[in-house]
């Protein structure tokens, strides 16, 4: 008795072939466009996502902010080292 091929199978295509092809797709698709500003804390880094900027109404817009701190922080008992924000501005007043 010979055992089928397993390439013929459905289970390799979709584990060799069409995995791959859709990882890739989905990670070429998450981009983002993060710019390294000026932080008053010198213990962290804070970037700007300009990729995901939009407009919430006259003079105003919203951006996100990645803050990267250099050591580990706790807020109710859970570490964490960085923090995604999205904030809006004036930007009349700046």
């Amino acid at each position: 008795m010979t055992k089928p091929d397993i390439r013929d199978s459905k289970n390799y295509m979709l584990k060799y072939i069409f995995t791959p092809i859709f990882l890739f797709a989905c990670s070429s698709v998450a981009h983002a466009d993060l710019v390294k500003i000026n932080s008053p804390d010198r213990s962290a880094n804070l970037y700007l996502d300009k990729s995901v900027a939009e407009k919430s109404g006259p003079n105003m817009i919203k951006l996100w902010h990645i803050i990267d701190y250099e050591t580990t922080q706790e807020y109710e008992g859970k570490a964490y080292r960085s923090i995604k924000a999205n904030y809006e501005y004036d930007y009349d007043h700046m």
